[in-house]
């Protein structure tokens, strides 16, 4: 019997690496959040919704590709995730990227 090494493979959805580091997988999610992200901006701008239905509209439909077995990758770091969350919330504020995460949080609640 032979076994082939591979560098990397995706069981269930999680991809696992032979470095048993989980960038890889938190790349892979980024990169299916931000697709789905990318078709709810599109809906956004066609309905023009208001900032809290787009807040509930991205937990509800981003988060959960986002954070897909973070329970197994989730103790690193997770500057990836968070920028996802970090470039939503300046985009429907129309805020430069630049502009602090503090400043936007300001923002959202005055006008929540």
């Amino acid at each position: 019997m032979h076994f082939e090494v591979v560098n990397t493979f995706k069981y269930l959805g999680v991809i696992f690496s032979k470095n048993r580091r989980f960038q890889v997988a938190k790349e892979h999610s980024v990169d299916q959040a931000r697709k789905a992200l990318f078709s709810l901006y599109t809906k956004i701008r066609k309905l023009y919704l208001p900032v809290d239905c787009q807040l509930k509209l991205f937990d509800n439909t981003v988060v959960p590709i986002l954070l897909y077995a973070c329970e197994v990758w989730g103790y690193g770091d997770l500057h990836l995730i968070e920028k996802v969350h970090t470039d939503f919330m300046k985009h429907i504020l129309s805020v430069k990227k630049t502009t602090p995460m503090l400043c936007c949080m300001a923002i959202l609640d005055a006008s929540l």
